[in-house]
């Protein structure tokens, strides 16, 4: 299972939008209520879309936001990665 599976999963058995993961991203980078609330969606948009392309730092805050396991999830996610091909 993939880190964008994982998240996937972990999205649904929350029922949260991904509006509502964008203000409590907001939260946690800012420090308080993101103003417009919808400030950072498109940032959680592309997290939750494409998690192996995102900053470290700001998959880290959507891991702990939706309360998962980051260190888990990675070694999930890398038990299923293909290996790299040696040149």
């Amino acid at each position: 299972m993939g880190l964008k599976e994982i998240l996937e999963e972990r999205q649904e058995s929350l029922q949260w939008k991904t509006y509502r993961i964008a203000k409590e991203y907001g939260r946690l980078k800012d420090g308080q209520e993101p103003n417009p609330p919808d400030r950072y969606y498109h940032t959680v948009r592309k997290i939750l879309e494409k998690p192996d392309q995102a900053e470290f730092e700001n998959l880290k805050r959507v891991f702990w936001i939706m309360g998962v396991d980051i260190e888990a999830a990675i070694a999930a996610a890398a038990a299923v990665a293909p290996l790299p091909k040696a040149d």
